[in-house]
């Protein structure tokens, strides 16, 4: 997808811990991260217009990846299909269709791509992981446990996945004969609190050294160097920060003005909207806020609208806080893939690396 190298972001997060440090004192530095904007922080690199023909547009750009033979993979998961774009953003390819047959899909999820190329797609409809050659055609199919799939990712050269039933989520690893291993599960306040597990989002954040877990509704954020474990939390809301609200059972009940008051709650916090891995040496948390109105479709209500980013680095430290958001960041690697705009606007696809003036911006 690019051909930059990885940026040095282990030096760039030692000097500016030393900046940090010397402008405020260590203390301070751990009380008070530093806030500044996303252009002082990051700098474009490329940016695409996503082709989106009148016979496909794309229904809802769940996840993106890099392609094994260049351009990008994304996943629609209203539409059941994986697009293949080109380097320029010209829709090269549309792969599968909504169904259960092998290379159909029930709204894929994610996408992880394995160090020979190979693509896995896990679907929120279906218990199943798909695996996909470079080339795309379909290799094999892995069975899942009874749950919805939401995240696929390889992590320690095993299968990490997330998994959604009613009121609970796991994560954990998947083997080639269907084996699921756990590794976590959500705060058990997630489920017994009314309301809470309609609208928890998990986030999953992976690198080749480590993995976060998030939930969209409670920090802290879970951190794992091994598929093992244990887990490490770390993380803090920042000052922008307004969290859900404890309801009762029968809180939205009665048809359209249960739904109005839904509506009405879900302005009233905020949410963690992300969760990526910058270069192995950063980790990158979204918060978003629902923006409903009277008479709003249902899905569009559930939308969340990023609106700025915290940065830690692997040590749980934060670094920067409450940076506003451009838009919504898909994913990162060495880069920083940024979507921007919706129909009727054109959709852009923006790449960022961190700014060369980063450490003198945080310094002032």
């Amino acid at each position: 997808m690019s051909q930059n190298k990885p940026l040095g972001s282990k030096r760039w997060v030692a000097s500016l811990g030393l900046v940090l440090s010397l402008g405020c004192g260590d203390r301070a530095a751990e009380q008070h991260p530093a806030s500044l904007d996303f252009d002082r922080l990051f700098a474009p690199v490329w940016e695409v217009a996503l082709e989106e023909p009148d016979s496909a547009p794309i229904g809802q750009l769940k996840a993106l990846r890099p392609a094994p033979a260049g351009g990008f993979i994304v996943a629609d998961m209203m539409n059941s299909q994986l697009r293949l774009h080109d380097r320029e953003g010209r829709l090269a390819r549309l792969v599968g269709r909504y169904g259960a047959g092998p290379g159909e899909f029930r709204g894929p999820s994610g996408v992880a791509i394995g160090p020979a190329g190979e693509i896995y797609v896990v679907e929120f409809g279906a218990n199943r992981v798909t695996r996909l050659r470079p080339d795309m055609s379909l290799d094999t199919i892995l069975p899942l446990p009874p749950a919805a799939g939401t995240h696929v990712a390889l992590f320690g050269g095993r299968i990490f996945l997330g998994l959604r039933r009613s009121k609970e989520a796991e994560f954990g690893f998947l083997d080639e004969a269907g084996e699921f291993t756990g590794l976590s599960r959500w705060d058990p306040e997630i489920a017994e609190v009314p309301y809470w597990s309609n609208v928890a989002v998990d986030h999953v954040a992976v690198g080749s050294r480590a993995l976060a877990i998030a939930n969209s509704l409670k920090y802290p954020i879970w951190y794992y160097t091994s598929p093992e474990g244990p887990g490490r939390a770390f993380g803090e809301p920042p000052a922008s920060w307004s969290g859900a609200s404890r309801l009762k059972g029968d809180e939205f009940a009665g048809g359209r003005a249960g739904t109005q008051k839904l509506g009405e709650w879900l302005n009233t916090f905020t949410v963690v909207a992300g969760l990526h891995m910058l270069s192995d040496s950063l980790i990158l948390v979204s918060h978003g806020r629902y923006r409903t109105e009277p008479g709003m479709p249902m899905p569009e209500m559930f939308r969340i609208h990023p609106y700025a980013v915290d940065v830690y680095d692997l040590a749980g430290r934060k670094l920067v806080e409450d940076v506003p958001l451009p838009g919504t960041i898909i994913a990162a690697d060495s880069l920083v893939y940024i979507v921007d705009g919706e129909p009727p606007a054109v959709r852009r696809l923006i790449a960022y690396r961190l700014g060369p003036d980063a450490e003198r911006s945080i310094a002032r």
